[in-house]
């Protein structure tokens, strides 16, 4: 019998056999995407094989869960960190955060589905004669371990066939968690080598890009680029494909498309400028002949409904436009974080397709999408003409909550833009019709009783409708379509709405009252903009006014002078933009009732910046040293500008493979909540070609096992991570289970930043896997630097978290301790 760890270490043996290149050769990064389907063994003309697995071990919850961004975890503490730990046993009591349990034994059906009694992790060892890549199919459930390597279940059973695994001759451990109401986990064998897989396409109804899924079912790199047990989505174009009857053949399956866009509901297609992926989106045109004053309405769905059912619940409309994104997936983000760029991504292509005056743009949602409405407008008070949100939920902190903790405030701060009722006075003036039943039993109506009694309270005049006796989905004769999606008032609501003007038209005397709690998601509102604050994750607020003041002049005539006057909080550079004022005209502007102001004889944008308690002229950010709202911080937004993973190579065997383990872990997470591309390289790769600077990059790794570390990062970044140690600022941390996350502004660009998975060992790496990184709700500030006791003391496990200052340097953020100081760090580290 081959000892678990024992065995675990042998699979990073095989591993780095199998990945092991010739002497002097590199890895190539893939190039062009293929031009066909990726080339395939034929498959044997027999049935593949399948097994499941009958007997198991199952654990109740003993640690808590929730919306954070790492969690303490007992079983990963106690069976998958160390490298000479045991598997569990029958009677085995875990202690974690919240609670003890037992281990006790439950047998699964003939098919592999596991039932019963409430369980958090499941434990099952399998005996293998032969080594072998396998389809592990894991349904209900989230996270697999194999031989303490992480991968992607199928939790919310959208039906795809499994992501491949390395079963070893002899013993292997396996692990289920997060289980989602019992799982099912099925073994197959895989068709080939590399196939194209037919379960998880994104396919239009028109032509233009689609995207098919390829699989790399080998313990090798493939010929086209896929890393070791990959899965990758990969885009192409219907129009290079199709023949002359629109039929596109391969893939998986054939499938047709039209050469024109159709006088009928469809869905289309476009390539996200987040990470290259295809993403879809469903489009309802008007029926009207006369398009003038037509309005465009964004849909935004609840969880677990596709876009294509979205769609048909809207009936088409004379006068409206209707788009609908995907939140990237069905459940996807719960539209904030990707899925509100994805909801900003059809809005675009959506205005440049119809037309449309952005002055008539329309937002609604239902459920999640109903929490998507107010979170949009919440945040982006400027684009919305008016608002029907429809069953929707405040905020995590209402509706689910977010689990308490010594860091909650931190955590929370991070993920600020999602705290709805925050930005309550936002919402003062954009008109909004709340829909909701009023025996709605999955978002209970206190969640729209608490955004009207917020709104009324600030000073809005929201309208309402509780439906008697609906339930969280009901419909009636109100509309064609649905009556809960689009409730015949509300779109009454829109006819008559369009963005009033005075946002815009400088000429009136109208106060501007505004928050915005992070600048990347809202820096600007009207003339006024919010660039750097005081505190980064706190709310800032500004309430500014504009008047025209005429004073006689000595010679009979009459003088106009502007006068700006603004108060804040919470705001470090502020932007007053006049750049409309008439020529010759003189501005005075008076900040925070300071008795000296400014006076300009010129127009234009001018920025502002409180030092020492006081208001200072100053140029516009400048974003190669400072922060500014593109490129802003929090480490979650380094997934974006078409992003590339790059892998470390140059640490031993077994550091190699975590690293290219937790690389594929976070692939497969971005592929499956996501439906996005994550592409990846090695290292050596990295530095044998050239590559688009205008791109961030995801490092895995540190200085000494990365080559692209050091050349990636500025020179003068506060943050370094080496075998055994990790240095912030003056500060410097030593151990082997030391993981560090941050985000800093990549070498030799204006734009692009680097987020750094940082490990000081393999037992490093493994900590990863519990981390929240693509989980909505989960706030990620610039950096978190923990060790191994977070698997037990949770937030206690964290030694340093929080923002860098405006300036990229690091003042100790919101949270520093142990470590020692080391004079000179930052000189040194370099």
């Amino acid at each position: 019998m081959i000892e678990p760890r024992s065995g675990r270490l042998a699979r990073i043996a095989l591993f780095a056999a199998a990945s092991a290149l010739p002497a002097g050769a590199q890895h190539d990064p893939p190039g062009p995407p293929p031009t066909g389907p990726v080339p395939a063994t034929e498959a044997a003309p027999r049935a593949l094989a399948s097994f499941t697995v009958r007997d198991w071990l199952v654990l109740g919850p003993v640690d808590g869960r929730g919306r954070r961004p790492l969690r303490p975890d007992a079983v990963v503490r106690d069976h998958l960190l160390k490298a000479d730990a045991k598997p569990p046993l029958a009677g085995e009591i875990v202690r974690g955060e919240v609670d003890s349990a037992s281990w006790t034994k439950l047998e699964a059906q003939a098919d592999g589905a596991l039932d019963g009694e409430r369980f958090a992790w499941a434990y099952a060892r399998i005996e293998r004669e032969e080594a072998g890549v396998w389809m592990a199919n894991l349904q209900g459930a989230n996270t697999l371990y194999v031989n303490s390597e992480p991968f992607q279940g199928d939790v919310y059973r959208y039906g795809f066939g499994g992501v491949p695994v390395y079963l070893q001759a002899g013993a292997n451990d396996v692990y289920v968690n997060g289980v989602r109401g019992g799982f099912t986990l099925r073994f197959d064998e895989p068709p080939a080598a590399q196939f194209v897989a037919g379960w998880d396409r994104t396919l239009p109804d028109v032509a233009g890009p689609f995207a098919v899924l390829d699989v790399n079912a080998a313990n090798e790199w493939s010929g086209t680029g896929l890393p070791p047990l990959w899965v990758a989505k990969r885009a192409l174009d219907t129009r290079d494909y199709a023949d002359e009857t629109g039929s596109v053949q391969g893939f998986g399956a054939p499938f047709g498309v039209l050469a024109k866009l159709p006088d009928a509901k469809y869905v289309t297609s476009f390539v996200s400028e987040i990470d290259g992926s295809v993403q879809s989106m469903g489009v309802s045109p008007p029926t009207g002949e006369d398009l003038t004053g037509a309005g465009l309405v964004l849909s935004l769905h609840g969880a677990g409904v596709p876009v294509r059912n979205q769609l048909g619940a809207h009936s088409r409309h004379e006068d409206f436009w209707i788009f609908v994104p995907t939140n990237r997936r069905p459940y996807g983000f719960d539209w904030q974080d990707w899925g509100r760029r994805d909801a900003y991504e059809v809005l675009e292509r959506g205005i440049s397709l119809s037309g449309v005056s952005r002055d008539r743009l329309y937002l609604l949602g239902h459920s999640m999408g109903g929490h998507g409405t107010w979170h949009l407008a919440a945040n982006d008070p400027d684009t919305w003409a008016a608002i029907q949100p429809s069953a929707g939920w405040c905020s995590f902190d209402t509706y689910g909550s977010r689990p308490e903790g010594e860091l909650a405030e931190l955590w929370q701060d991070a993920d600020g833009a999602s705290r709805t009722l925050d930005l309550i006075d936002n919402l003062v003036t954009i008109p909004t019709f709340v829909v909701h039943g009023d025996a709605d039993e999955t978002v209970p109506i206190s969640e729209a009783h608490a955004m009207v009694e917020a709104l009324e309270a600030a000073g809005g005049f929201p309208k309402t409708y509780y439906h008697e006796d609906g339930g969280h989905w009901w419909d009636g004769d109100a509309s064609k379509g649905a009556d809960c999606l689009e409730w015949s008032g509300a779109f009454e609501l829109f006819r008559r709405t369009s963005k009033p003007r005075w946002l815009f038209d400088l000429d009136l005397n109208q106060l501007l009252s505004w928050s915005t709690i992070d600048p990347a998601v809202d820096c600007r509102h009207g003339w006024v903009g919010v660039e750097q604050f005081l505190e980064q994750g706190k709310r800032a607020r500004v309430e500014a006014q504009r008047v025209e003041r005429v004073s006689p002049t000595q010679s009979g005539g009459s003088k106009h002078t502007r006068v700006i006057t603004a108060r804040t909080e919470n705001v470090s550079v502020l932007l007053i933009d006049d750049s409309d004022c008439p020529s010759g005209m003189e501005v005075h502007v008076l900040l925070d009732d300071e008795a000296k102001g400014f006076v300009y004889a010129d127009r234009g944008p001018r920025w502002f910046e409180r030092r020492s308690d006081k208001w200072h002229e100053r140029g516009a950010p400048d974003a190669r040293v400072e922060k500014t709202p593109a490129r802003n911080g929090n480490f979650k937004r380094a997934f974006d500008k078409h992003f590339l993973a790059v892998v470390g190579t140059h640490g031993d065997d077994e550091t190699d493979a975590a690293l290219l383990g937790r690389a594929r872990h976070d692939a497969q997470q971005w592929w499956y909540r996501g439906n996005g591309r994550f592409e990846t390289w090695t290292d050596d790769a990295l530095a044998s070609k050239k590559l688009d600077p205008q791109r961030n990059r995801i490092l895995y790794g540190n200085a000494d096992t990365n080559a692209a570390w050091m050349s990636s990062l500025p020179a003068d970044c506060p943050v370094l991570v080496e075998n055994g140690r990790v240095r912030i600022g003056e500060r410097e941390w030593k151990g082997d289970d030391l993981a560090c996350l941050f985000t800093y502004p990549l070498a030799g660009s204006d734009e692009c930043v680097v987020g750094a998975f940082g490990f000081s060992g393999p037992e490093g790496a493994c900590l990863a896997a519990t981390f929240g990184t693509f989980t909505s709700g989960a706030g990620f500030p610039d950096l978190i630097l923990v060790d191994s006791s977070v698997l037990t003391k949770g937030d206690g496990g964290v030694l340093a978290a929080g923002w860098f200052e405006n300036d990229w340097s690091w003042a100790g953020g919101r949270v520093e301790r142990g470590g020692e100081l080391v004079e000179g760090a930052e000189e040194d580290a370099r």
